[in-house]
């Protein structure tokens, strides 16, 4: 069963929720709108919480899943790309026809880092503690070493863009600040909403005739 998929039903499900919730604020005409800025939001809340859950280790996809990546950079190695995912500290690995193979969890410590190849392993570098990881092709952790700012400094990787998921329908799984920047953006679109909802119908019954209003009211 694809994990995301179940996870946007329960989102769309509490959306659905929540917005009724707020039906005597808004209209049937604001409300499609309104439902559509809500998703997105919990959506992007969703994505975050799932991202913690997976760099953290608390949830780890399984190795047969393949975990949309917007735009990243792939390491080479001639016969394979291993995708590193930042959003969900993942290696993903695909061959020359960007067919998804397999994919596992990597030690990234929740802050900047570096992935490269060496002696066809996977070496990860963890800047907020300086710690380096080596992994195998497969995901078995090899090695945990120690590394000085010199080191940090002069390693650089030799990337390759990767767009199988270059779609802004997956902007979600391109980095979890950017999912918080999101649901700002879309917060505060729900208030314009609502406050155009209630300077609209403030006008409407503000050039309504005295009758109307009466019966309005009455009704």
């Amino acid at each position: 069963m694809n994990i995301l998929l179940v996870i946007l039903f329960i989102v769309i499900l509490v959306t659905f929720c929540f917005t009724y919730s707020d039906y005597k604020k808004i209209s049937l005409v604001f409300m499609p709108l309104y439902f559509l800025n809500n998703l997105v939001i919990l959506f992007a809340c969703s994505m975050f919480i799932f991202s913690f859950f997976s760099v953290s280790g608390i949830y780890k996809f399984p190795d047969s899943y393949e975990v949309p990546i917007y735009r990243g950079s792939a390491l080479d190695s001639g016969s394979n790309y291993f995708v590193a995912s930042k959003m969900f500290g993942r290696i993903q690995v695909y061959d020359n026809n960007m067919e998804f193979k397999y994919g596992f969890n990597i030690i990234t410590d929740g802050g900047t880092s570096k992935v490269y190849l060496s002696d066809n392993n996977i070496v990860v570098l963890s800047r907020r503690f300086s710690k380096k990881y080596t992994y195998s092709v497969t995901g078995d952790l090899l090695a945990k070493d120690e590394f000085s700012d010199d080191f940090w400094n002069s390693t650089k990787s030799k990337y390759v863009l990767f767009s199988k998921f270059n779609s802004v329908i997956f902007i979600f799984f391109y980095h979890p600040v950017l999912c918080w920047f999101i649901c700002a953006i879309f917060f505060g679109l729900n208030k314009i909403i609502l406050w155009g909802h209630s300077l609209f119908y403030h006008r409407r019954d503000a050039a309504l005739p005295e009758t109307s209003k009466n019966v309005c009211d009455k009704e």
